[in-house]
């Protein structure tokens, strides 16, 4: 049986072109039968299909992606919960039939960049992607209306206009506000990340690879293939981490990457992913792991506990200046030396509470 509907996406594409700009071609892609994640094997950042191999795959019974690309106009705004105050727009609706997606062209002299928010949804703009009408995913019928039921799992049109154009003024207010949240200045100011401890031995801690990280978390080695997050929850539909080529964690939801001192700083629960990873496709400012010396501290503290280091591992000297001034009031300068007392307490200190 074939759930998929090419004639719903016949009518998107209409819409889609209908405002375009000339030379705009869209980004269209093969997604997996009955799932939101590409086609496996092939890249689909490469694998672009044009208008009628979709309308095949569609026959098929499998689904299209659309992506937002640095060298296209096309900016994606995905509203989880279907309440968002959006400027009018092609707009469709999404598999659950509660929330959907808006499609607008930026042509501002610096694209909208990617955003994202923890639960109102994001916009995708630089190399992210949704799944276009036509498609199909199951999805749970809790909480749909009777009437609705029939489109139940299908993406379909909500609003049958072709895209208007936005500005970044004009996004919903939660994602200028996310936007501003994620461009925060840094209070700590850069720092060296690697510093020789007191103890003349140097810590482990810096050593750890995110690779090690990623096989302890289920995180596939195949940089072709994707897995769900260990920094916050990956629905079924869509696992969205992958180990890069280069040794790094990619957290492709939210354009962030982490070495292995980053993804220990997040596990920890001292650091949200957001603040601790990388950002790249312009997603956000710098990490927030370099200048504090409270994401040494407890990245070691959970390195320790989870058997990354070993027991005796010394603790690094940035995680002895946290220590020291959370506990003791002392604050050190940058390539300060503890004095011998205040580091005789902080080693008590770390034995006794942690």
């Amino acid at each position: 049986m074939t759930h998929t509907r090419p004639d719903e996406f016949r009518r998107f594409h209409g819409l889609l072109m209908a405002s375009a700009p000339p030379g705009y071609i869209p980004h269209y892609f093969k997604a997996e039968h009955e799932g939101k994640d590409p086609i496996k094997g092939v890249s689909w950042k490469t694998a672009r299909i044009n208008y009628i191999e979709a309308i095949e795959w569609l026959r098929e019974d499998g689904n299209v992606g659309l992506a937002g690309t640095p060298y296209d106009p096309l900016v994606i705004v995905d509203d989880d919960t279907g309440k968002m105050d959006m400027k009018p727009t092609l707009k469709d609706k999404s598999r659950r039939r509660k929330g959907g997606h808006g499609f607008y062209w930026c042509f501002e002299e610096k694209k909208i960049l990617n955003i994202k928010t923890e639960k109102d949804g994001e916009v995708r703009s630089y190399w992210q992607y949704v799944i276009v009408p036509g498609s199909y995913v199951p999805a749970d019928p809790e909480g749909v209306p009777e009437w609705d039921l029939p489109n139940l799992g299908c993406y379909t049109l909500e609003v049958a206009v072709p895209p208007t154009t936005i500005t970044f003024e004009e996004l919903p207010r939660c994602f200028i506000e996310q936007y501003e949240y994620d461009h925060r200045p840094n209070p700590n100011p850069p720092r060296k990340p690697f510093i020789k401890p007191t103890t003349g031995h140097m810590s482990q801690l810096f050593e750890v690879e995110a690779r090690e990280i990623a096989i302890q978390n289920g995180i596939d080695t195949d940089p072709r293939k994707r897995s769900p997050s260990p920094f916050h929850p990956s629905p079924q539909t869509h696992a969205d981490t992958s180990l890069s080529a280069k040794g790094l964690i990619v957290d492709w939801a939210n354009s962030l990457t982490f070495n292995g001192l980053q993804a220990l700083v997040s596990l920890s629960g001292y650091m949200s992913y957001r603040d601790a990873g990388s950002p790249f496709h312009g997603s956000g400012g710098a990490s927030r792991v370099n200048g504090d010396d409270g994401a040494i501290f407890h990245a070691w503290l959970y390195a320790k506990q989870h058997n990354y280091i070993p027991e005796d591992d010394p603790l690094p000297t940035r995680a002895m200046h946290y220590i020291a001034q959370k506990h003791l009031g002392y604050v050190t300068k940058e390539g300060e030396i503890l004095p011998r007392d205040i580091y005789r307490q902080v080693l008590q200190i770390v034995e006794a509470e942690y």
